[in-house]
């Protein structure tokens, strides 16, 4: 053999060599050899120590091959084809190995990457339920298929949550969590304490819906002024009968529902024993709070179902407008519906808002600015019966006919009344109670 075909061979050796290794970084930085435990890293740097010690095998093969041949004479046909043959081979069999002993870590980049390119925002996700019915979280968790080794799943604290609906109760998230993307699916099980039964729910998420609405966001106003500004929660309300209603929200004034679903009633059993004791203790400690709310029911009082999914939901034509007796510096009207959702009109002139296909209006929270440059607040929450029972009238039940709301402002600022008309008619709408 000369040293020409020595040569030959360390070149071909190295090309072979040099095409594996060439081909695992062409797969991508996050793209490592499948491995387990705390050797993880190591046997990943094994495995490239290996895709490049290949060079010895090809060297020693490729100098058998061209060894067969006379000593100092060029190499026949034949040798040129098994040499052929034996590199076609090489780079399959490299390509081959490297994609089966990387194909969980080419899945999670690709993934990955899917995520690097998925539009994220800061969100936490919430929990929410009709006052007086609260709930339990046994288990919850929001899921998204495109994730990032750096972020976790959004978690659902399990825990009791009282509060009222459309108003979330957020789930703590670390600081160093970041900007997450819309999720995909969402899994929650909980307890219903007055109904004293659980429900779990597993659904798949309107994530374009979600996106959009976080996307397109609303506009807000703090001391600076007027600015854009998009939400920060997404909640889950949980009302009686397993209805569940997932709406975009945040502290801002304002949250848009985007689906609403039927939970799973389950039986106690599938919940673990010790578990649904851990549950009953909790609440026991709950009941002997003077700030614990909770329904009792009696015949005269049944169990309320189908209101959250129906009536509170039920659209109706109206618009608001609004009647002022003096002029507001800085006003700012955040409008409550029955359903949940929540807009804020941060308009100086306070014009006519059109709710043409709507829920209808649960609480208005009036603020502003008075002589003293200090900020007046006015609350007003309108009675839920007679509300409906207006609605009902002037639209003839057919909620096709618009409604006008007027609320009138009086001098000092404050809400003094609310009406509602048809084309025919005024109604007062009854204002709750201090």
């Amino acid at each position: 053999m000369t040293l020409i075909h020595l040569h030959k061979i360390l070149l071909i050796a190295g090309a072979l060599t040099g095409f594996g290794f060439l081909f695992y970084l062409f797969l991508g930085d996050g793209v490592a050899f499948e491995t387990h435990g705390i050797w993880a890293s190591f046997a990943n740097l094994l495995g490239v120590v290996i895709l490049l010690s290949q060079f010895i095998l090809h060297f020693i093969v490729l100098l058998i091959i061209c060894g067969t041949g006379t000593k100092g004479q060029e190499l026949t046909v034949k040798q040129m084809w098994i040499i052929g043959i034996y590199c076609l081979i090489a780079v399959v069999a490299n390509i081959v190995l490297i994609l089966k002993h990387t194909t969980v870590s080419r899945s999670e980049m690709t993934v990955e990457r899917k995520w690097r390119n998925s539009e994220k925002y800061e969100w936490e996700p919430a929990i929410s339920n009709p006052e007086g019915y609260p709930v339990r979280v046994v288990e919850g968790r929001f899921f998204i298929e495109s994730w990032s080794r750096n972020n976790a799943f959004p978690d659902i604290d399990n825990k009791f949550y009282d509060s009222r609906w459309g108003i979330g109760t957020s789930t703590f998230m670390s600081s160093d969590q970041g900007a997450l993307v819309m999720p995909d699916s969402l899994r929650l099980s909980w307890y219903s304490v007055v109904e004293d039964c659980y429900y779990k729910l597993n659904v798949a998420l309107d994530k374009e819906k979600t996106s959009a609405l976080f996307k397109k966001g609303f506009e807000a106003k703090n001391h600076n002024g007027v600015f854009h500004r998009t939400y920060d929660e997404i909640i889950v309300g949980l009302a009686p009968g397993g209805d569940a209603a997932l709406w975009v929200g945040g502290n801002w004034g304002n949250a848009v529902e985007v689906s609403f679903y039927q939970a799973q009633k389950i039986d106690s059993t599938e919940i673990e024993l010790g578990q649904r004791q851990m549950i009953q203790e909790e609440l026991g400690r709950l009941r002997a709070s003077k700030d614990w709310v909770e329904q009792t029911h009696t015949a005269a009082n049944p169990q309320a179902y189908d209101k959250w999914r129906k009536k509170y939901r039920t659209p109706y034509a109206w618009r608001l407008q609004f009647v002022k007796d003096a002029d507001l510096v800085n006003p700012e009207v955040e409008v409550e519906f029955f359903n949940g959702e929540q807009v804020t009109i941060i308009d100086s002139l306070l014009p006519e808002k059109d709710f043409p296909v709507h829920a209808l209006p649960s609480s208005l929270f009036l603020t502003s600015t008075g002589p003293d440059g200090k900020t007046k607040r006015d609350y007003v929450a309108l009675d839920e019966e007679n509300t409906f029972s207006v609605f009902e009238k002037l639209t003839m039940s057919k909620q096709k006919i618009t409604v006008v709301v007027t609320c009138k402002i009086n001098k000092q600022g404050e809400i003094e009344k609310i009406t509602a008309k048809n084309n025919l008619e005024e109604l007062p709408l009854k204002l709750k109670a201090d």
